[in-house]
Formats: C-alpha cells, sequence, structure tokens
C-alpha cells in the first residue's frame, strides 16, 4: 500500500513537470515588410553619366521607379546639383508613378562652366525618401591640339568623342576623322588622305598613278608620288578651328622639274559639335 502510494505520488509529479515544460504563452508571427520603392536613372549610353557641350542638350535620360511590397503611389523626383546655365525638361521636380519611367533632357548655355557636376535624383513619396546619382559632363564645343606635326580638332558629346587631323608635314591633308578612337581616312601615303588633287582635262594619264611616266598636270595637297609632303606656308590654331596654308606638289614631278606647282591651295577646317566644314580655296600666283 505504502509503495503503490508513493508510486502514484511520482507519476504525478512528473506530469505535473511535464505539464510545466511544454506549457506556456504563444508566439506572434512577424509583421509584413513596409511598402517601398526603388529609384535608378540612366542615359542612353551609361549608367553613371551623360555629357554635352556648352549650348547644347543631352541625350534623353531615363528614370525609373519600381514599387516593392504593395507601394501604389505617385513618387515626386527634385533634380540636385545642376550648374549655373542649365536646365531640365521637364522641368523638375518630376512626378513618376509606381513602376513607371519618364524620360528627361538636360540643356546648358554658351555660358555654363566647363566641368562634371554631381546630379542628385532626390526622390519622396510620403515618408519614403531614396536618392539616385548620376554626373553631368559638359564640355566646351570643340578642342583643338597639336600631337607632333598633326593638328587636332576635337569634340565631345554624350561620351563620344569626334576628332579631325591635319598632317603639316603632308600640306596639312586630313589624316584623321574618327569617333571614339576609329579613324576612317586610308593615311598610308602621300597620295590618299582627305585631300584635293587638281587635273587638267586635256592632258594624258596613266591608270596606275604615274608608274608609266604618262601622267599630266595634278598638284595634290599631300605631296608627290614619292611621299615628299607638300610645304605648309601657314597654319593657324584657334580654340575651335584649324587653318592650313599650303603649296601642294606634282604628284608625277619627274617631267615638271620635281619641284612645286606654282599654284597654291588653302584649306581650314572647322569642327562645331558633330559637322565637319572644310573649305578650299584656290590662288593662281602666276598669269
Amino acid at each position: 500500500m505504502t509503495y503503490q502510494r508513493g508510486l502514484a505520488c511520482l507519476i504525478s509529479l512528473f506530469l505535473t513537470s511535464l505539464t510545466i515544460a511544454c506549457g506556456g504563452g504563444t508566439t506572434s508571427a512577424p509583421p509584413p515588410p513596409a511598402p517601398d520603392f526603388s529609384l535608378s536613372v540612366t542615359s542612353q549610353f551609361s549608367s553613371t553619366s551623360v555629357s554635352l557641350v556648352q549650348g547644347s542638350t543631352s541625350v534623353p535620360l531615363t528614370v525609373s521607379v519600381v514599387g516593392s511590397n504593395g507601394f501604389n503611389a505617385s513618387v515626386s523626383i527634385s533634380i540636385l546639383g545642376l550648374p549655373a546655365g542649365t536646365s531640365t525638361s521637364p522641368a523638375s521636380p518630376i512626378t513618376v508613378g509606381v513602376n513607371s519611367s519618364q524620360t528627361f533632357t538636360v540643356a546648358s548655355a554658351s555660358s555654363t562652366p566647363v566641368g562634371d557636376s554631381q546630379l542628385t535624383l532626390h526622390a519622396t513619396s510620403g515618408s519614403l525618401v531614396h536618392d539616385a546619382p548620376i554626373t553631368l559632363s559638359v564640355n566646351l564645343p570643340a578642342q583643338t591640339s597639336q600631337s607632333g606635326t598633326v593638328l587636332y580638332l576635337q569634340s565631345y558629346s554624350s561620351v563620344h568623342t569626334a576628332r579631325i587631323g591635319l598632317e603639316t608635314a603632308w600640306g596639312g591633308s586630313i589624316v584623321e576623322v574618327s569617333l571614339d578612337g576609329t579613324n576612317f581616312v586610308n593615311a598610308h601615303d602621300t597620295g590618299r588622305e582627305v585631300q584635293p588633287a587638281l587635273y587638267d582635262g586635256a592632258a594624258q594619264y596613266d591608270s596606275c598613278a604615274g608608274c608609266t611616266g604618262v601622267f599630266g598636270w595634278d598638284p595634290v595637297l599631300g605631296g608627290d608620288r614619292y611621299d615628299h609632303g607638300s610645304p605648309v606656308l601657314t597654319q593657324q590654331v584657334t580654340s575651335d578651328s584649324l587653318y592650313v596654308k599650303a603649296q601642294p606638289l606634282q604628284w608625277y614631278p619627274d617631267d615638271k622639274g620635281g619641284g612645286p606647282t606654282r599654284w597654291r591651295t588653302r584649306t581650314s577646317n572647322r569642327l562645331s559639335r558633330w559637322f565637319l566644314a572644310p573649305h578650299l580655296h584656290l590662288m593662281c600666283t602666276s598669269s
């Protein structure tokens, strides 16, 4: 009897311990994530920058808003950090709906300072705030430089670079017309390049550039068939133009005294943004 009563007490105590160990309160589920949105901005050629020259308008930039966790509201976007003399179209702030995008452009004045500016697209919707950066580069319409005997004129726009080069050792003939470093001019010798060559309609010419010795009057800006360059008489370099005045040599000098023609050729070249405008003037120095 005593044994059974003690065993009952132990079983009761064990069950009580189980109840205490397994019992207790409940845990609540975590709250759902709050509605939010993300912001991004890209240009046609880059996700980090856009460029333009003074007095021009940029390529379109696209600002996008993507909602998450049930976000369903419009976003107001202000464009901060614009340098003096610039504006956007449409004007800041820009309103963009959820899961939508909006394009805008940046216009600069001729007086806008040259250089890089860090723009910030500051987006707000209620208490939510997000920023997206992009670099704006403002460049001169054209820039000139010289490397060795080559004069260069180049322009930048929308992360692209257009450039022309005049070889003063070859009469100022155009040896480079390039875009982003790719040259489209064959400058192998004085008979190629982009240049004027003059012919006499009454003269005879062989089909191999003088290989048979039958080659009439033919002053060439680059020089003669022996790669003797035409002499440059005058050259001028300004901030946005190149000017070269040269006295071209006869392409086939063997039967013409081996000297320069008595004709003179003046060439000047101007690159304004994307447009190359060569100008050719001829002067006869004898009757």
